[in-house]
């Protein structure tokens, strides 16, 4: 976000919003993550190495596509 061609406010915006889900999303991910250590290994595992990596690459990702949308829009 801080090297995409927007106005710094808007940068430092989205970088702090980013931080926000990102945090969260992981918050998450923890605590799924000893909800399943408690009660199955081999779900444990397909969660943590497989799952949980995606998801959270999905969720920056499509965090990046809608703030870069929103600053276009409200730019245009």
């Amino acid at each position: 976000m801080l090297v995409f061609p927007a106005p710094w406010r808007a940068r430092l915006r989205g970088a702090a919003l980013a931080f926000a889900i990102a945090f969260g999303v992981n918050f998450l991910r923890v605590l799924t993550l000893c909800v399943l250590n408690e009660g199955s290994q081999p779900a444990f595992e397909v969660v943590h190495v497989y799952v949980w990596p995606a998801f959270i690459s999905l969720v920056c990702l499509a965090t990046l596509l809608v703030w870069i949308r929103s600053v276009q829009q409200t730019n245009a």
